[in-house]
């Protein structure tokens, strides 16, 4: 049933081999009692281990009925241990928790036999080694030998074909040991018992085969398997061949139960280790909870202040840190002894002014390299051409006399500047600051393609609508008022967007310093929403001049109506949606104010790009450069002439004709390509603003260049 072929086993150890066993060669029969005999260190253990399964050999063979176990997997051994193998221990090495029945039971449960029939073989198998009347005792309630009878008994629970017993009466007094081998004997008339002993005498006595190990080798056999039981065992084997595979399993159900014994077995220690693991996972949790809390809280920081103050990228811009770094700057200053009497010119502003500006080449090359970006490494990008629509974007006005005026933004502005200059001093000193307060209309971001599947969602992400029956603009002539967290929006904003009335804003300023002022009523939404807006196009509010006048184009800033909304003319504009930032967050990408998606503009600047006023522009700006270069050829001629030549002042007189006839030709060049003069100035002779506008920046002012000059791109991390 059993064959070792010459079996070796080798243990390294600190780089050197111990051989346990140099070349085992035996076979055993099915049923027969097998002592194994030898000094300490002959192997003797190290034999039964590796028959048992616990321990695999170096080299050699082990043949279990005639299969090979070379080839061998842990499954297979498992099976192999449960199934056809029992142990009895020197130490017994019972589970201390479980009672004498569970102890034997736990060979079946790995096996995966039922409870019901557990229970059965265990109580059979404890009664025929003497126990049934201590079933429920525990292991520290027994003495030696009825421990070993309990290892006994769960090693034959399982009915193994071999019994493996290492020194099982090492540790028991001299008549229990009789009563075990005696017990062991008996059981070997039904199986093989293979026995590691010292005792020479108890296996004289009991055993039918006695093997003599030494130095790792087989010395003696007293009773060696003949040649026709080698041929009848394996006729036996080929005929069991097919047999089912047999497999070690243990149900999820058993092992939770095992499990829950134990610990119960061991309350306190238990409860000790419960509250310590649990400490130390609420201690990590906790851990865990506040980096998680504290990471989200940095990037909702990151995302709130990132979307206040995205990426700019303008054509020029001052270098702050060149400006720090030159005001820091000191020449190196010479020794008073130099100077003497005189006084050192230290360079301060030159330091500054070197390296301050910054100028970037936006390129169509580099506009398609941003477009080409992953859209997940940013939210928005917007492109500003330096338009500036305040011009033509016209409200209504009702007048502190109850008439209505319609008034573009700018010439709103310029009403009210004036209007609070003619205030007491303390008003009017703040008339300089209106300018700095901030734009009261702008782009949205994230909104320059109505077919675009994310369009108005970094916008909406920020901002929630508060209006009832409000909608983000979808389409072209729609627009969003933003206000502030609280529902504010400051007396200015509303007052240049002609969202409260001349008598309401001017009442705010008393004349009295005594005099309380007012507090203006909540505006309705509905209120708020029901504002005209009129988004005329360059021609309908600049006409060209009169060839008499200084400037090429006029501006009519204020008209008793709005102007009519046909194509040619404008764009109507409604507000669809009051946006106010999500509560928990302190900033946004829009501050107060009208606020257009970039397809309004885009689609709007398309026509003003090919008005009259952006033509005459572009022609001025090349006549006037061409005009520049004779100058400048010119005033070269008249700077090297020979002044002690004898024709000296002729030929300079006759520079200096050219010169005027060419400022003469080309003089309308050099105009303003439009004035802003607002209607008021009637009404207050002594105000007459005038915008004026030369070549580049006024043909980006009036919508005619479209290549952008500022890019503004929006992310929500650094």
């Amino acid at each position: 049933m059993l064959k070792l072929e010459n079996v070796k086993k080798d243990y390294v150890t600190a780089g050197s081999a111990v051989h346990a066993l140099r070349g085992v060669s035996v076979r055993f029969r099915a049923n027969e009692f097998v002592s194994i005999l030898g000094p300490s260190g002959c192997g003797k253990t190290t034999l039964l281990n590796i028959i048992g399964g616990l321990d695999h050999y170096t080299e050699g063979d082990l043949v279990i009925n005639g299969v090979s176990t070379k080839d061998y997997k842990d499954g297979d051994w498992d099976v192999y241990r449960n199934h056809r193998i029992g142990f009895v221990f020197q130490s017994y090495n019972l589970i201390p928790h479980q009672t004498v029945l569970g102890n034997v039971e736990l060979a079946l449960t790995i096996a995966g036999v039922s409870k019901a029939e557990r229970k059965k073989r265990a109580k059979e198998a404890l009664e025929k080694v003497g126990l049934s009347q201590e079933l429920h005792k525990r292991p520290n309630q027994l003495s030696g030998g009825q421990m070993q009878r309990v290892a006994i008994a769960r090693a034959l629970v399982n009915n193994p074909e071999i019994l493996l017993a290492d020194e099982p009466t090492g540790a028991l007094d001299s008549v229990t040991s009789v009563q075990i081998m005696e017990l062991i004997r008996e059981i070997a008339g039904e199986r093989l018992v293979i026995m590691v002993t010292h005792n020479p005498e108890l296996a004289e006595k009991y055993s039918s085969r006695i093997i003599k190990l030494q130095d790792g080798l087989i010395v003696s056999d007293s009773n060696p398997c003949t040649e026709k039981e080698i041929a009848d065992n394996q006729k036996a084997n080929g005929e069991e061949k097919g047999a089912k595979k047999e497999r070690a399993a243990m149900s999820f159900k058993t092992s939770l139960g095992l499990s829950g014994r134990n610990l119960y077995a061991k309350k306190g220690r238990t409860a000790i280790t419960s509250v310590a693991g649990s400490i130390g996972i609420i201690s990590v949790c906790l851990v865990l909870a506040l980096s998680n809390g504290f990471n989200n809280y940095i990037k909702k920081t990151e995302e709130d202040m990132l979307s206040y103050y995205p990426l700019e990228i303008t054509e020029t811009t001052f270098d702050m840190t060149a400006v720090v770094k030159g005001m820091s700057s000191v020449d190196e200053m010479p020794d008073l002894s130099e100077l003497g009497d005189k006084v050192y010119v230290n360079s301060f502003l030159t330091n500054i002014a070197q390296g301050m500006t910054v100028t970037n080449d936006i390129s169509p090359a580099y506009i398609e390299y941003l477009e080409q970006t992953d859209k997940d490494l940013y939210t928005a990008i917007v492109y500003n051409s330096g338009m500036d629509i305040s011009h033509n974007l016209f409200t209504e006005l009702v007048m502190e006399t109850g008439e209505t005026k319609a008034m573009s933004l700018s010439a709103l502005k310029a009403y009210y500047t004036q209007k609070l200059s003619e205030q007491e001093e303390k008003y009017s000193k703040l008339t300089p600051m209106v300018n700095f307060l901030g734009a009261i209309y702008g782009k949205m971001p994230g909104t320059a393609d109505f077919e675009d599947e994310r369009f108005g969602d970094y916008v909406l992400t920020q901002y929630d609508i508060v209006n009832e029956n409000g909608y983000f603009p979808t389409k072209t002539g729609e627009v969003a008022l933003v206000v502030g967290a609280n529902n504010d929006v400051t007396d200015l904003t509303l007052a240049q967007l002609g969202l409260i009335d001349e008598k309401t804003f001017m009442d705010l300023f008393p004349e009295s310093t005594d005099s309380e002022i007012p507090k203006p009523d909540p505006i309705d939404f509905d209120s708020l929403v029901s504002q005209k807006f009129v988004l005329n196009y360059n021609d309908a509010v600049y006409s060209e001049a009169a060839a008499t006048d200084n400037y090429l184009f006029s501006y009519e800033g204020t008209r008793n109506t709005l102007n009519s909304t046909d194509e040619e003319s404008g764009i109507e504009l409604k507000i669809t949606c009051v946006l106010r930032l999500k509560e928990g967050m302190n900033y946004g990408c829009l501050t107060s104010g009208l606020y257009f998606t970039e397809a309004l503009i885009t689609e709007y600047q398309e026509v003003n790009k090919n008005s009259k006023i952006a033509e005459t522009i572009r022609e001025q700006s090349v006549r006037q450069k061409a005009a520049i270069a004779q100058m400048q050829v010119i005033a070269q001629q008249m700077e090297n002439l020979d002044k002690t030549a004898a024709d000296y002042q002729t030929q300079l007189t006759a520079l200096q004709m050219q010169l005027g006839q060419l400022l003469m030709t080309e003089g309308k060049y050099f105009k303003p390509a439009a004035s802003t003069v607002q209607s008021y100035y009637t009404a207050h002779p002594e105000y007459d603003e005038v915008q004026i506008l030369y070549g580049d920046t006024a043909l980006r002012a009036v919508g005619g260049e479209e290549s952008p000059n500022e890019i503004l791109i929006y992310t929500d991390t650094f």
